[in-house]
């Protein structure tokens, strides 16, 4: 059975994030970006309860890569999928810092042909169709995963289940980090109900 990471190890990584967030507000002159970090400890303990029947995870729309991180430290064959190239080389630093393996990769973590705008008007958020997809620079496929692992805006709910449902194998398990609600955890064929 896995053992469950220090509570400090995850502060750490924690604040270690934070100061991404941080720096990446002052790279922008203070301009809101959508980055904002999950509640690490509830990831953790979303992933740590999955890692029972899971060897492989990854995360869509990974920041800072803290999540990523952490599932790597549980033992998860884990990966990142993040569209900014400064976010990516900060989850790579990161991951080094603290002993991960994660594997990080730039681009949109919606896989080539699924189209974003049948759920989202686009107005407000930005969930990329029209990037390069980075499951064309992956060894695996959506599918492959057993657990994926998102932050969805409140208006992006519909478009994530639909995403999971089309791509994900029905019998992974998705993970959604709600700010209010903390993390879920349903499975793919649920998602088809």
């Amino acid at each position: 059975m896995t053992r469950p990471l220090d509570p400090s190890l995850l502060d750490e990584i924690s604040r270690a994030s934070d100061e991404v967030w941080t720096r990446l507000r002052i790279r922008r002159g203070g301009a809101f970006h959508s980055f904002v970090p999950s509640d690490l400890h509830a990831a953790h303990d979303a992933l740590l309860e999955q890692r029972r029947h899971a060897e492989s995870c990854v995360e869509l729309g990974s920041g800072a890569g803290a999540v990523t991180i952490v599932a790597d430290l549980l033992g998860y064959d884990a990966v990142g999928i993040e569209i900014e190239p400064w976010l990516i080389e900060s989850a790579e630093f990161l991951a080094d810092r603290f002993g991960s393996e994660a594997r990080f990769v730039e681009g949109s973590f919606l896989p080539r042909g699924f189209r974003a705008d049948r759920w989202i008007d686009g107005e407000f958020h930005v969930t990329y169709d029209d990037a390069d997809s980075a499951w064309d620079g992956l060894d695996v496929d959506f599918d492959d995963f057993d657990v994926i692992y998102a932050f969805p805006w409140p208006e992006e709910g519909e478009l994530f289940d639909a995403l999971v449902r089309e791509h994900g194998r029905r019998d992974a398990v998705f993970l959604a980090y709600c700010a209010g609600d903390g993390v879920s955890a349903r499975r793919v064929a649920a998602l088809e109900e």
